[in-house]
């Protein structure tokens, strides 16, 4: 089963969520994109 949420935030959290993203992704030598952080928030 497929889920879309909508969700808006304010451009300072996207930058700081997009900011993590990239510690992230350095720490576990993948990519990964502020979306994705958001994704396994709501998980």
């Amino acid at each position: 089963m497929n889920l879309q949420i909508n969700i808006a935030i304010p451009k300072q959290w996207k930058d700081e969520v997009e900011r993590l993203a990239r510690i992230y992704s350095v720490e576990e030598e993948n990519t990964l994109t502020y979306l994705d952080l958001i994704r396994r928030a709501i998980k």
